[in-house]
């Protein structure tokens, strides 16, 4: 295979979590008085929680915000799962001896609330947490880390995300790109390496 360390974003690539994710938003908006419509879902796709707030939506929210975020995303992220044909690509890459690693905003806490029962650790070597390095996408430095921490060649990497911020990662890491098409609202401003229709044209 051209590629031996393939790299995914989590939500909206891996997990199908749009509609949890927007009614968490929904719902801990609106105890600060604010609303959401859909662009703005779509605009703070891939964001740290402190970006979200300060630089995308301007809002000014009460202390332990993001606590109360986390327990309403904790409740309706119950009904998150993969997205079909995910679970058969990923064994069918580790069957090929592929190296496989996430790449996410999401920081440790947030990680354990929403994804545990997924037990993600057994298929992926290298999970990249928001906490784990100062670098946040769309910056490159969330790659770099992730390729010290396997001695993989950047080369030999293909990073696969639904938003911009995932490809213009890629890009700015010099890293090939795949957009998850099979999320009906993926999209990017910037040309990914590849646009994929289904999880299983990753093997091709």
């Amino acid at each position: 295979m051209k590629y031996h360390h393939y790299i995914f974003d989590l939500d909206g690539t891996l997990i199908d979590t749009e509609k949890p994710l927007y009614d968490a938003w929904l719902e801990t908006l609106a105890e600060e008085g604010y609303s959401m419509s859909e662009e703005d879902f779509i605009r703070i796709q891939g964001n740290p929680m402190t970006v979200i707030l300060n630089d995308v939506l301007k809002v000014d929210v009460r202390p332990g915000f993001e606590e109360r975020w986390i327990q309403s995303y904790s409740h309706y992220c119950q009904t998150a799962d993969y997205f079909p044909g995910i679970e058969a690509m990923l064994d069918e890459l580790l069957a090929r001896g592929c190296h496989l690693g996430i790449v996410t905003s999401r920081d440790r806490a947030e990680f354990h609330a929403f994804f545990e029962k997924f037990h993600l650790e057994d298929r992926f070597g290298v999970i990249v947490l928001a906490d784990n390095t100062p670098y946040h996408k769309p910056e490159p430095g969330v790659l770099y880390y992730y390729a010290e921490q396997t001695g993989a060649d950047l080369a030999d990497c293909l990073f696969t995300g639904d938003m911009t911020p995932d490809i213009t990662t890629g890009h700015n890491a010099g890293v090939d790109t795949a957009l998850a098409g099979w999320n009906a609202s993926a999209t990017s401003t910037i040309t990914p390496t590849y646009i994929l229709k289904k999880p299983s044209d990753l093997l091709n």
